[in-house]
């Protein structure tokens, strides 16, 4: 029968990976939020890449469960965000989001699950110091992600700068 045949193949299976879903792409007041859902536990690896930029999200033991590579965003520092899956038994998932200019990020992960990569691209706001974000979820990882020092004051209120 097929399952005797199959005993080998069960003895080299990798454990069951995670499944990514759609990938959304949001514009807030202040950036870009890159945002999925994942099924089955999972241990993201947050990566920042020169020249050119990109932000990267890497999903060990993930597979992509989307048809969607590439989604082409063209605006407020982000080119694109590409998906990706290494050959692997055991799979890593990748977002790259191309960016035209560093800017300070955020990855938040919900109880549901969810992960938001929040890219604080406006020009104002990439170069000031952290703002308080209204989050529907809590931010677990918060806490470890690393934060850009604060620079200089800014010599104009955030409101009178042109965008």
């Amino acid at each position: 029968s097929a399952d005797t045949q199959g005993q080998e193949g069960a003895v080299t299976a990798a454990p069951q990976a995670a499944e990514m879903e759609k990938v959304n792409v949001g514009r807030s007041a202040d950036g870009v939020s890159v945002g999925t859902r994942v099924h089955g536990p999972v241990k993201q690896r947050l990566a920042t890449l020169d020249n050119p930029g990109r932000s990267v999200v890497d999903l060990p033991n993930t597979v992509v469960a989307t048809s969607d590579g590439l989604i082409s965003v063209n605006g407020d520092g982000v080119k694109d965000v590409r998906l990706g899956m290494d050959g692997r038994s055991t799979p890593t998932s990748r977002i790259v989001i191309d960016l035209t200019q560093a800017c300070r990020h955020e990855l938040v992960s919900g109880s549901d699950n969810s992960l938001v990569l929040k890219l604080y691209t406006k020009a104002a706001l990439a170069k000031a110091e952290p703002v308080v974000v209204k989050a529907a979820q809590p931010a677990v990882a918060k806490n470890e992600v690393a934060v850009a020092p604060p620079v200089a004051e800014i010599a104009a209120p955030a409101k009178d700068a042109k965008l």
